[in-house]
């Protein structure tokens, strides 16, 4: 991690709120006060540094903060905005700003951990300093990769074979946005109530944030809930949004209200109500047409106001997010012009954005855990919690978004199949494939097929996707639903497989079973395959050669790799005594000679894959985030590339979940290609083409 990756997260995401909090409200905190806390969490998040290094840069930072003329909270947004990372961007002046594809990794790593519109916002803010000269602000959700960089044919069809329609889109943008209009403390799902599996962690519930000793700064506030800070940053968000149109400032009285919030809930969910009361009155000047007709009385953002809407933006499908990044954009454009107000708004704004960040990484992929369970928690989180307003403008932003540019083939759960397919302002590229949960009992899976069997028969629904992990259910599980499905003449099927598993061994054994067992062959697709590319060595060594798992699934193991052992290697080494019951957890260290079986199978398999002609779904920046790889360049697609006659495509997976696009992973590919490989421009340009007509000639539909 660099020093600037490493700074930023520390003071953006994993700052304790409680001394933040602590700081805010302090009428004579310091710089030194305020980064107590920074030295130590440097030093938990980058390892790589020794004690003197992370030392010397938190003095750097106690430098640059420590103006005897400048509130520290300045100092902050200051380094924020023009800091390291600015060399990221380019036509950072222009509407479209752009970044560097020689950057994309970084920005990638960045955007983990703090949200990019507030990184590319402080960038515009600060290269505007002086004349007020804002942007329109309607980049993606991702900003565009510079075309003078890009090594993709700028007018070929794309397809995306693998993206679930659930998180296909920034779901943590619309929550946010959500909740920050409905000014309320209402229990909520999410987060609310303290699940097994949760702990409290800095005054917050978490799931699926890494759990961090360093955050229990102090006790207090330990008994609010995720959905107190969120009403809490609602009232925050509103003195910012009233300092912009109306330059005032928080009152004494505010700030008597805001601390008084914190430990009474009453009083909090009082302050709320008034703060919504009067937001009705920017509620009237907002602009409504977003929406259609039955949602004419809502607004998707009191902040989205009409004197910032012309015809461009009006038909953009990031129409929703510019009143977010026009409030970003303002504060931090007064404190580049040194704006006495502003000033003292400087330290609001700070907390806002930290707790912003934190609410972010529940609905983003942002913490270094791996496997699937870790990522299927952030899933969990955006499968739900926004209201119905706003789900329909999730749909209307996914179709705006899409414009028949790309051919994509999105997962749809049973439930939402019918409603999509009933969508008449769908593009005619967005097909659907029904997803079966391997987490279903194998008959609701046999009813859901039937349900839909039209469907399927009729092309209405182009394919059938087998999800999850394959600790749940055993392909071969499925056989009878597979031969079911042949006979109606339904031959389109994906399987996600190798993607999750206890120990390399029945990662494989998976793929095995749905390459031979189910006899899988073209037109049926293979997506991930995790277990096929992760190194053995490596995995093993890291491991210390020890796996855990139930004694079944061991048993099961040991039994295939002493059927699986290539020749000349001794079967007598793989052995298993042991009369624990099934289901009782076992701790087996492996022979070191492990690490040949593996891979001498890893390559036998995928001969077998590659013979048969079968389509490989890999999802570059997801195999990344789930699998035992350190950098793009060992993934899968990376690897499959080697192979002449593998037929292997670049998809997204979850695109919003991720940061990413259909585009980025292709530029991230050609990335790691052209750094890591050392593959000129022309081999780069071949390689990408091939994928993308893998993936054209791959489609179901």
């Amino acid at each position: 991690m660099d020093i600037c990756r490493g700074v930023l997260r520390a003071i953006f995401l994993d700052y304790p709120l409680s001394k933040a909090i602590d700081m805010v409200f302090s009428i004579c905190g310091s710089a030194k006060e305020f980064l107590a806390p920074i030295e130590h969490l440097i030093r938990w998040r980058m390892p790589e540094f020794s004690l003197t290094d992370t030392r010397s840069i938190s003095d750097g930072l106690k430098q640059r903060l420590d103006k005897k003329h400048s509130p520290f909270f300045v100092e902050l947004l200051k380094y924020l905005g023009d800091n390291q990372y600015d060399n990221i961007f380019t036509d950072i002046n222009s509407d479209n700003p752009k970044i560097k594809r020689d950057q994309l990794f970084r920005w990638m790593e960045l955007t983990k951990y703090v949200d990019g519109d507030l990184l590319l916002i402080a960038r515009i803010a600060f290269e505007d300093k002086g004349d007020r000269n804002v942007k329109s602000l309607l980049w993606g959700f991702m900003p565009d990769i510079d075309k003078k960089d890009s090594l993709l044919e700028e007018n070929a069809q794309y397809a995306d074979l693998h993206i679930h329609y659930n998180v296909a889109n920034d779901r943590f943008l619309f929550r946010w946005l959500n909740l920050m209009n409905q000014f309320t403390l209402r229990p909520n799902k999410i987060g609310e109530t303290k699940q097994n599996g949760d702990i409290l962690l800095d005054e917050w519930t978490v799931k699926v944030r890494q759990y961090n000793p360093i955050m229990l700064w102090k006790e207090k506030f330990s008994n609010k809930s995720y959905m107190d800070w969120i009403g809490f940053a609602s009232v925050i968000r509103f003195f910012l949004f009233r300092f912009i149109v109306e330059g005032k400032t928080v009152q004494k009285e505010d700030r008597e209200n805001l601390k008084k919030s914190l430990t009474d809930s009453d009083f909090a969910k009082l302050l709320c109500e008034d703060c919504s009361r009067k937001v009705e009155y920017y509620r009237d000047s907002a602009y409504k047409d977003f929406t259609d007709k039955t949602y004419l009385n809502k607004v998707l953002d009191y902040c989205v106001q009409k004197n910032l809407i012309d015809d461009e933006t009006k038909n953009s499908p990031h129409c929703l997010v510019i009143g977010e990044r026009w409030l970003l954009y303002n504060i931090l454009h007064r404190i580049a012009n040194d704006s006495t107000n502003a000033k003292q708004m400087a330290s609001w704004f700070y907390l806002y954005t930290l707790i912003k960040n934190r609410c972010r990484v529940e609905y983003f992929l942002s913490n270094d855990l791996k496997g699937l369970a870790n990522y299927n928690l952030c899933v969990g989180n955006s499968n739900g919690g926004i209201d119905k307003d706003f789900a329909f403008l999730y749909m209307k932003l996914l179709r705006m978004s899409f414009k028949n540019k790309e051919f994509a083939e999105f997962r749809l759960r049973a439930k939402d199949c019918d409603t999509f397919l009933k969508d008449k302002d769908r593009p005619r590229c967005m097909k659907a494939v029904l997803l079966i949960s391997k987490s279903m009992k194998i008959e609701e899976a046999k009813n859901i097929l039937s349900k839909n069997i039209n469907y399927l028969r009729g092309k209405k629904i182009v394919g059938v996707d087998f999800a999850g992990s394959d600790t749940k259910k055993r392909p071969v599980e499925y056989s009878k639903i597979i031969r079911y499905l042949r006979e109606k003449g339904i031959n389109n099927l994906t399987y996600h497989v190798g993607e999750d598993f206890y120990d390399l061994v029945d990662g494989l054994r998976a793929i095995e079973e749905i390459v031979f067992d189910l006899n899988w062959r073209k037109p049926n697709r293979l997506a991930h395959l995790l277990a096929l590319f992760t190194n053995p060595q490596k995995y093993y060594e890291a491991k210390h050669y020890t796996v855990a798992m139930p004694h079944d699934i061991l048993e099961e193991n040991i039994k295939w790799i002493y059927s699986h052992v290539p020749e000349g290697m001794d079967k007598d080494l793989f052995k298993l005594d042991s009369d624990k019951n099934e289901k009782d957890i076992e701790f087996f260290k492996h022979d070191k000679n492990i690490i040949k079986v593996v891979a001498y199978n890893q390559k036998r398999i995928l001969k077998e894959i590659i013979d048969r002609e079968i389509p490989i779904e890999t999802c570059p920046t997801s195999n990344l985030r789930i699998g035992f790889f350190d950098k793009y360049s060992e993934l899968p697609t990376c690897k499959l590339i080697k192979e002449e006659n593998a037929v292997v495509t670049i998809n997204t997976d979850a695109a919003g979940l991720l940061g990413t696009t259909l585009q980025n992973e292709y530029n991230l590919i050609a990335l790691a290609l052209e750094k890591d490989l050392e593959k000129n421009k022309d081999e780069i340009q071949s390689v990408l083409n091939r994928l993308r007509t893998n993936a054209i000639k791959s489609l179901f539909s």
